[in-house]
C-alpha cells in the first residue's frame, strides 16, 4: 500500500523538473530538495529502474509500477505561493492593463497628451507595470487571469534558478564538495550544478498548465484557423515561439499574389506548349520579384517594431533569464552609468571570431570538396568547366561506373547527401564549441553566433549544387528540375521526418495513450527532445531562397512554397504540442539573425536572377554570347 503522501505526490502537477546525472549521489539530491523546500517549493525525488520508480519524499521513500519502463532520476518541483510568483512577475516588470474604473484621474490627462498617437501605442501606454500591493486594481484580478501561463511558468522558473548556493543558508553547501570545487560569489545553486556534472538540465513541464479546466489544445486551434493564432501561442509558449509563427502568417500574407502570379505562368505553360519557348512574362515575374523581396524584408523590420510596442518590449531592459551565467569578464566602471559591470574587450572577442574562422574552415572545405567531386560523379561536367576534375567527371560517362541512366547513377547524389550530413554533424559540434569560446554575454548574441555558422554550411549544402548548375553549366532546364524535385521532395520529407515518423516512434500504434498518474506522465514528457528554432526557421529562408535568387528558372516556387507554408504551420504546431518538450518562455519581438540572413539573400537575389536572365534561352536562341548579354547584366542591375 502506498503511504497516503505519496498517492497525493501521484496526482501532484509539477512545473519543473530537475534531471539529475550518476554524479549527483543521493544525499546531494536530498539537500537539493531541502533547499527548495525550505523556500516553499514542493519536491519529490523519483528515482526509475526498468518499471520500477522509488519516490523520495523529505526522509520517507515508496515504490510504484510504471507501466513503460525508465531510467531517469528526478527532482519534481511544484509551486503554490502565488503571492511570491507575482512578486516576481513584478520583478520581471511585466505590463499589464489596469481595470476600466481604476483609472486615476493622472491616466486621463495622460490619455489626453497622448491620443495623437498611433493606436497600438495609445494601447501599451494603458498599461501599467505590474504592483502586487495593487493586484486587484488589474484586469482581471486573480492571479490566473493577471498571469498567463506562459509568465507563470517563467516566474516559477527564474525562482528556482535565482536560489543561491551559500555557506550560510544552502543545505547543498555541505553536501557538495565546494573546497574541490569553490563556487563564485552569489552562484546559483543551478548553475552550479550544471557547470560541475551534478545535473543534466532543468525542464519547463507541460504537466501543470495541462491539467487546468481552461486548458485547449493549441494544435487544435492552429488546425481551426488559417492563420495561426498567435497570441493564444504567446500566452502559452511565450514570444520566441509565437514571434516565429507571426513570421509564417506574414510571409503567407506576402506569398498570396506571387503565388497566384506564378500558378497562372505554370498553366500557361502545361497548356500552351509554344508558351514555354516564350521566357517574357518568366522575366517580368523575375524582376517583380527581385523587388519583392527586399520590401518584405523592409515591411518584416516594421511588423517587428510594431511587435515591439504590442508586446510590450521596446522600454524594456534585457531580461535577467537571457544573460548567460557563463559568461566571464572582468570587472569595470561603465564609461555611461557608472555602475559596475562585467565587461569582456571587443579585440579579444575580435580574436574568438578569428579563432571560430580557423576552426569552421576545415569543414566547409571538406564539404566543398565533396560536393565538386559528387557534381563531376553525377556528370553535371565537362572538359572545358573550371572546377571539372577529370579522375571523377570519366565516371559519369559512357561506360564509367555511374553512367547516366544506370542504376548507379543514384550512387553520387546518395554519397553527397549522407557525407555532407555526417560532416555537418561533426561541424554542428565544433561550431557550438568556438562559440563557447567567444564568450558572449546573452543567450541571444550566443544563440545568433551558432545560428550564423550552422547556416553557413547549410547554405552550401542547399544552394551550393544549384548555383554549380546555374552558373557554372548555365543550364537553366537542369536547374528548374532541380528546384522542382527539391521544393517537392524536401517538403515530403520534413512533414515526415518532424511530424510523422516521431509521432509513430512515441507513439507506435497507441495513439490515446493513457497513463496511470501525473508522475508517470512527466516522466515520459522528460523522454521528449528538446524543441529548437534553427530547422524551422532554415526551412522556411531556403524556401525563400529559392522564390528569390531563382525567380526566372522557378516561377512556380513562389505557389509551392505558399502551399508548404499552410502546412508547414500545423506541422510545427503538431510537432511544439506533441512531440517536444515544453520550451522556456522568453520576450522576444524579431527573428535575431534570420532577418540579416534574409537580407543577404534579397541582396542576392537582384545579381542571381540578372544572371540567369541574362543567359536564359529565348524563342530566338541563346541571348547571349559575350558583350551583349554583358550589357544586358549591367544594365538591368543599374536600373534595380
Amino acid at each position: 500500500m502506498l503511504k497516503e503522501k505519496y498517492k497525493e505526490s501521484l496526482k501532484r502537477r509539477h512545473d519543473l523538473a530537475i534531471v539529475l546525472k550518476t554524479k549527483c549521489n543521493k544525499e546531494i539530491a536530498r539537500a537539493i530538495m531541502r533547499d527548495l523546500d525550505e523556500q516553499g517549493f514542493d519536491t519529490v525525488l523519483a528515482e526509475c529502474s526498468g518499471k520500477q520508480v522509488r519516490l523520495t519524499k523529505e526522509t520517507e521513500s515508496d515504490t510504484i509500477i510504471l507501466e513503460e519502463p525508465s531510467n531517469a532520476r528526478v527532482i519534481f518541483v511544484a509551486y503554490d505561493d502565488e503571492r511570491a510568483i507575482l512578486r516576481e512577475a513584478e520583478n520581471l516588470r511585466f505590463r499589464k492593463f489596469k481595470r476600466p474604473d481604476d483609472q486615476t484621474a493622472y491616466d486621463k490627462d495622460k490619455r489626453e497628451k497622448i491620443d495623437y498617437l498611433d493606436a497600438r501605442i495609445i494601447k501599451h501606454e494603458e498599461k501599467d507595470f505590474f504592483k502586487v500591493a495593487e493586484k486587484e486594481k488589474y484586469e482581471g484580478g486573480d492571479f490566473n487571469t493577471i498571469l498567463t501561463d506562459g509568465e507563470i511558468n517563467l516566474c516559477v522558473y527564474k525562482l528556482v534558478s535565482s536560489l543561491q548556493l551559500t555557506k550560510s543558508t544552502s543545505n547543498s553547501y555541505k553536501a557538495l564538495p565546494v573546497n574541490v570545487y569553490p563556487p563564485l560569489p552569489n552562484e546559483a545553486l543551478i548553475f552550479y550544478l550544471l557547470k560541475h556534472g551534478y545535473i543534466t538540465e532543468m525542464v519547463p513541464l507541460h504537466s501543470r498548465s495541462r491539467s487546468k479546466e481552461n486548458y485547449k489544445p493549441l494544435f487544435e486551434s492552429v488546425m481551426k484557423q488559417y492563420k495561426a493564432p498567435v497570441e493564444d501561442l504567446r500566452s502559452y509558449y511565450g514570444e520566441s515561439v509565437a514571434i516565429y509563427f507571426e513570421w509564417c502568417n506574414f510571409m503567407a500574407r506576402w506569398l498570396l499574389v506571387p503565388s497566384i502570379i506564378s500558378i497562372i505562368l505554370w498553366l500557361g505553360e502545361f497548356f500552351n506548349a509554344d508558351a514555354r519557348d516564350n521566357t517574357l512574362f518568366n522575366y517580368m515575374f523575375a524582376v517583380g520579384i527581385t523587388i519583392w523581396s527586399p520590401m518584405l524584408v523592409r515591411f518584416w523590420r516594421r511588423r517587428c517594431s510594431e511587435i515591439d510596442i504590442e508586446w510590450d518590449n521596446y522600454n524594456l531592459s534585457t531580461s535577467a533569464v537571457s544573460f548567460r551565467q557563463e559568461f566571464k569578464g572582468d570587472i569595470r566602471i561603465n564609461p555611461v552609468t557608472d555602475l559596475e559591470e562585467d565587461h569582456y574587450p571587443s579585440s579579444q572577442r575580435l580574436l574568438r571570431y578569428i579563432e571560430s574562422f580557423i576552426i569552421s574552415t576545415p569543414f566547409m572545405t571538406l564539404a566543398f570538396i565533396v560536393m565538386i567531386s559528387s557534381l563531376n560523379m553525377m556528370g553535371y561536367s565537362d572538359k572545358d568547366d573550371l572546377l571539372a576534375w577529370e579522375f571523377f567527371a570519366q565516371m559519369a560517362r559512357q561506360g564509367g561506373i555511374f553512367e547516366k541512366g544506370t542504376l548507379m547513377a543514384n550512387i553520387p547524389s546518395l554519397f553527397m547527401s549522407i557525407t555532407m550530413i555526417t560532416i555537418g554533424v561533426f561541424y554542428e559540434s565544433a561550431a557550438k564549441y568556438a562559440t563557447v569560446r567567444e564568450n558572449h554575454k546573452t543567450k541571444e548574441a550566443h544563440i545568433n553566433s551558432v545560428n550564423i555558422k550552422k547556416f553557413t554550411f547549410n547554405f552550401l549544402f542547399y544552394f551550393g549544387h544549384l548555383f554549380y548548375v546555374a552558373f557554372q553549366r548555365r543550364d537553366i532546364d537542369g536547374l528548374k528540375k532541380e528546384l522542382i524535385v527539391l521544393a517537392l521532395v524536401d517538403e515530403a520529407r520534413r512533414i515526415f521526418s518532424e511530424s510523422a515518423l516521431p509521432t509513430f516512434m512515441k507513439y507506435g500504434l497507441h495513439f490515446d495513450k493513457k497513463f496511470g498518474s501525473a508522475i508517470e506522465e512527466e516522466l515520459n514528457e522528460l523522454t521528449l527532445p528538446e524543441y529548437t528554432y534553427f530547422e524551422d526557421y532554415l526551412e522556411l529562408v531556403i524556401q525563400f531562397g529559392y522564390v528569390s535568387m531563382f525567380a526566372v528558372a522557378f516561377p512556380l516556387g513562389a505557389f509551392i512554397t505558399y502551399v508548404f507554408l499552410f502546412f508547414e504551420r500545423r506541422s510545427d504546431a503538431y510537432k511544439i504540442e506533441k512531440l517536444c518538450r515544453r520550451p522556456l518562455s522568453l520576450n522576444t519581438s524579431d527573428i535575431g539573425i534570420w532577418d540579416e540572413v534574409m537580407k543577404l539573400i534579397s541582396f542576392t537575389s537582384v545579381f542571381t536572377n540578372l544572371f540567369l536572365f541574362s543567359f536564359h534561352k529565348t524563342a530566338d536562341g541563346v541571348v547571349s554570347q559575350g558583350c551583349e548579354s554583358s550589357s544586358y547584366f549591367i544594365g538591368i542591375e543599374h536600373l534595380l
